[in-house]
């Protein structure tokens, strides 16, 4: 639940405020957030703008798989089950876009700073650099070109698991399972019958990059139906030295529409370099509503 007055008090502020509780199930963990933010932006010019966040939460992490709790049993891997996060994030956008919800030409580039310390128990600096090209194409159509970077370091403490780097899935990665796209390790637990089974254990990283190319083409203009391929390339690694060691690739096609309750996305991608027992060659399908990325 939230509030948010873009021309505060009459002026060019925009002002608001958040309080949220959600709760996600995720491959390794299920994680439990309370929380709520105060936040602030002002347009430097036509094109600059600035935002500011303060955000507390508290989080819970339940209903480990097997893999991780035998792994934060042994030393391998440290995981704080409760943990609380206060924090300031400070961004600067730049947007030369015609249409920001659908743009057809300009850049957009934004960089982003977190700093979580200013109390609470978890310690970390997290740094996001996003930037978009778009480019009008042939037969009414928009290319599009979009570039990730981000690093977070741990200050005085070791990054929680979950605050980590997991790519893959519709806004990511086309075509990889979500949050898989990780560095991992193969954990074997032994069963009750006496029986070893092995599993992934996803890590998380500290750093990520992530490109994707698109192209979007109008199907049916009169009301908002629109086709787009795409090729996507990334990784999540774990060191920064790690970079631009491997990519996972990907490719694939969907449909794209302006409904009358928000934009919709039904894209298929195949992965161009799976990985033995972690991808399916055949690829996704994948749905989501309420942006386009």
């Amino acid at each position: 639940m939230g509030l948010t007055d873009p021309y505060f008090l009459d002026t060019r502020w925009t002002v608001g405020a958040d309080i949220y509780r959600t709760e996600r199930d995720y491959t390794d963990f299920s994680r439990r957030v309370t929380g709520g933010d105060i936040k602030g932006g002002y347009p430097l010019s036509d094109t600059l703008s600035t935002f500011w966040i303060y955000k507390y939460e508290q989080k819970e992490i339940f209903d480990e798989s097997v893999s991780l709790l035998e792994s934060i049993k042994n030393g391998t891997v440290t995981s704080e089950t409760t943990g609380t996060t206060s924090s300031i994030t400070a961004s600067l956008t730049s947007n030369t876009t015609d249409y920001r919800l659908d743009p057809s030409r300009g850049m957009m580039n934004t960089i982003s700073a977190e700093f979580a310390g200013l109390g609470g128990t978890n310690r970390f600096a997290r740094y996001i650099t996003e930037n978009a090209l778009y480019l009008p194409a042939g037969w009414g159509g928009v290319f599009s070109l979009r570039g990730t970077f981000g690093y977070i370091q741990s200050v005085g403490k070791e990054v929680p698991i979950d605050e980590k780097f997991y790519l893959g899935g519709i806004n990511t990665l086309r075509g990889y399972s979500s949050r898989t796209v990780s560095p991992y390790k193969l954990v074997s637990t032994t069963n009750s019958d006496g029986t070893i089974s092995f599993d992934n254990l996803y890590l998380g990283g500290d750093t990520e990059l992530i490109f994707n190319a698109e192209y979007q083409f109008p199907l049916l203009k009169d009301v908002g139906l629109k086709g787009v391929v795409f090729f996507d390339a990334g990784n999540s690694y774990g060191s920064i030295g790690d970079i631009f060691t491997r990519f996972q690739t990907s490719y694939g096609a969907g449909i794209r529409w302006f409904s009358p309750i928000g934009p919709l996305r039904l894209e298929y991608g195949i992965p161009v370099n799976p990985r033995t027992g972690v991808d399916s060659a055949g690829g996704k399908l994948e749905f989501s509503i309420g942006s386009f990325f």
